[in-house]
């Protein structure tokens, strides 16, 4: 009996021992996976300076619109890019008196623009010194970027005051403005601490190119050695820029930063032991380490793996919310069963990237800048020759040197002899995969948004 007893009472103590052990385990689980969500924030609020709407480049400080015409921009700008070089009357007309109608609000010193602010930017395009990137140790001590609608709305702005330099006949003094858009990109890269971000340097590339193909879209002979200038400027920012593996680097080191920071506050006591775990280790290595080797090859050879890696992302984002976030809360089955799998895949859906669409963003940017440059070639290869380039090999003989390929998929520009338009792929899936062929789209609506918010392509009429 004493025996039998004996044995009742050890089953007994291994059992409760076990379930003490499994209600330890979700306890801890519950903490790193609390701890994990929160240090990013914790660390953010205890550091957090208000960006300052001044901290912009001191060249573009003079030369802003008073916040209250924002939304008229915004207007304008839209009819500049979609309706100016349009073909059909009707278009055309609403951009002219959408331009009238602001002109007469607007008030401004076109003599300070002239006089100041082109002569700048004159000389920064004859400037032959690469961007100088800081070290992110030098980073730190910069100024937090503006908010991205400080840099929009500068840039809608000098898209509004290049009319006035067409309307004079002015046309190097306009381009001239549309480049200072990119170089408000130059030093939105390089003088703040809180930046890469690629897809807000996609859409200030975007303000200045969108407007640049507006302008070399129609002949100007007058202007052939400054499309030139611009052009190669264009070509040698794509070539300089950052490297993407750099916000990789970044993202590394802000959530190393935060990690440190959590620690010496002890603000999540089971984050220490997470941080020294194996676990970490796996996770650390699937969310920075593999993509850094991968991340600076060109994205026709990796877009399969960059693909992969956001769809394991989005499998540990539905883990976790059925796991751990459900109505049940952690009563959920799938959390009590798996309690330490939980963690793992939490620290992947909040720490791991969007990679795909960050590294399409950023070889957007460049490919939108090189697209670009290719349109001022053509523009000026036309009015030197009379007539257009029938391949982009015979363009780039021209030019002097080889013009870029389509970063998206590695073809070259096709070059047609009627109706020229040169097309990139682009982000965004409702593009048509190449120059020629025919998107199927559900509705006139869907076909209407995509050709006119998300297509970015060059028509040069003669």
């Amino acid at each position: 009996m004493n025996k039998n007893k004996k044995i009742i009472t050890i089953i007994i103590s291994v059992i409760v021992l076990f379930f003490v052990y499994r209600i330890y385990i979700i306890y801890s689980s519950i903490q790193k996976i609390q701890a994990i969500n929160s240090m990013d924030f914790q660390y953010a609020l205890d550091n957090y300076k208000k960006p300052n709407p001044d901290d912009i480049p001191a060249f573009a400080k003079k030369f802003r619109i008073n916040e209250n015409y924002e939304k008229d921009l915004f207007t304008f700008f839209n009819a500049y890019r979609f309706d100016s070089t349009s073909k059909n009357e009707e278009n055309q007309k609403k951009y002219k008196e959408t331009f009238e109608d602001l002109k007469y609000k607007i008030t401004f010193n076109l003599d300070d623009f002239k006089n100041e602010l082109i002569p700048y930017l004159l000389a920064r395009l004859n400037d032959n010194k690469d961007m100088v990137f800081p070290s992110f140790e030098e980073r730190k001590s910069l100024p937090n970027a503006p908010e991205y609608k400080t840099f929009e709305n500068i840039a809608k702005y000098w898209v509004f005051i290049s009319r006035f330099f067409e309307e004079q006949g002015d046309n190097d003094s306009s381009l001239l403005l549309f480049y200072g858009i990119i170089t408000l990109l130059m030093d939105y890269e390089t003088q703040y601490k809180d930046n890469y971000y690629p897809i807000s340097e996609m859409n200030i590339a975007e303000l200045g190119c969108d407007s640049i193909l507006v302008w070399a879209s129609r002949p100007k002979p007058q202007n052939i050695e400054m499309s030139k200038k611009v052009a190669n400027a264009l070509l040698k920012f794509a070539k300089t820029d950052y490297n993407f593996s750099n916000y990789l680097k970044k993202r590394k080191i802000e959530f190393e930063d935060s990690m440190q920071y959590s620690l010496k506050h002890n603000f999540y006591p089971h984050l220490s032991s997470l941080y020294k775990s194996k676990m970490m280790e796996e996770a650390l290595n699937y969310i920075f380490e593999d993509p850094l080797k991968q991340a600076d090859k060109p994205y026709y050879e990796i877009k399969n793996y960059l693909e992969k890696y956001t769809k394991r992302k989005i499998e540990a984002d539905k883990f976790v919310s059925t796991a751990y976030y459900s109505n049940l809360g952690i009563l959920n089955s799938t959390f009590l069963l798996h309690p330490e799998k939980t963690v793992y895949e939490n620290i992947i859906s909040k720490k791991s990237l969007y990679l795909e669409l960050l590294k399409r963003a950023y070889e957007q940017k460049l490919a939108i800048i090189e697209l670009t440059a290719i349109a001022l070639a053509i523009n000026s290869y036309y009015c030197e020759k009379n007539t257009l380039p029938k391949t982009m090999e015979e363009l780039s003989l021209w030019f002097g040197k080889e013009l870029p390929k389509d970063r998206i998929t590695n073809k070259t520009y096709i070059i047609t002899d009627t109706g020229f338009t040169l097309f990139n792929e682009g982000i965004y899936p409702l593009f048509p995969l190449s120059l020629g062929e025919e998107k199927k789209y559900e509705s006139e609506d869907e076909k209407e948004f995509a050709e006119s918010n998300h297509c970015f392509y060059f028509t040069f009429s003669k």
